[in-house]
């Protein structure tokens, strides 16, 4: 009958240790430090200088001639001397001049 009563006790406390076990492994486990990210532009490597062939090829700015206005369309990669790969509803339905800006935020030039 003892036999039996402590086999259960054991089992109870074995349990118990899984559980607190269980709930530290948990609670050090949520309260670690995430990893810090990155705001530079460039993980692992340098940003292009301005002037640079690789800043004019990165990312391009297309914009059209509108109305007599200019609107901001999208994006596009240059993939060739005078080829930008940007997404087609861009420029599907577009018969006005188009622009494209590499490697500057002033976007007041004639997109050269």
């Amino acid at each position: 009958m003892f036999r039996n009563e402590n086999r259960t006790q054991r089992k109870q406390l074995a349990i118990s240790l899984f559980e607190l076990g269980l709930s530290l492994f948990i609670f050090l486990g949520c309260s670690a430090q995430t990893p810090k990210v990155s705001t530079s532009k460039i993980v692992g490597g340098s940003i292009p200088l301005e002037d640079s062939p690789s800043a004019r090829s990165t990312v391009a700015l297309v914009r059209k001639d509108a109305n007599g206005g200019i609107t901001t369309m999208c994006s596009g990669v240059l993939v060739a001397p005078r080829l930008v790969l940007t997404a087609a509803h861009c420029v599907e339905s577009s018969k006005t001049k188009l622009s494209v800006f590499f490697g500057t935020a002033d976007t007041a030039t004639d997109g050269k």
